[in-house]
């Protein structure tokens, strides 16, 4: 592989990580959200994300605890929709 695939190929993945720590740190302001607007007294993040979860659809707490940032996303998408970080908190890769 030539130099310049090599970099290209590593400038794809940098990308790729980005978005995804992008999107998993975004995933835990929407805990934050959730948690406030439920009143959630001591969860925040991810923790408030599994319990509304477990509360709302009656998952398990080991069920929740076992998935993926991928998978709460694409469980929360509806939630999720017309949600926008606090702009003084959003990430963006350009």
């Amino acid at each position: 592989m030539s130099d310049d695939n090599q970099l290209l190929l590593a400038k794809q993945r940098k990308q790729q990580y980005l978005k995804q720590a992008i999107a998993d740190y975004h995933l835990a302001l929407f805990g934050d959200y959730l948690a406030e607007r439920h009143k959630y007294k001591d969860l925040f993040g991810h923790d408030a994300i599994r319990f509304y979860l477990c509360v709302k659809h009656n998952y398990t707490p080991a069920q929740a605890q076992q998935m993926s940032s991928t998978e709460l996303r694409f469980l929360l998408n509806e939630e999720m929709r017309y949600w926008t970080p606090p702009t003084d908190l959003a990430w963006s890769v350009s």
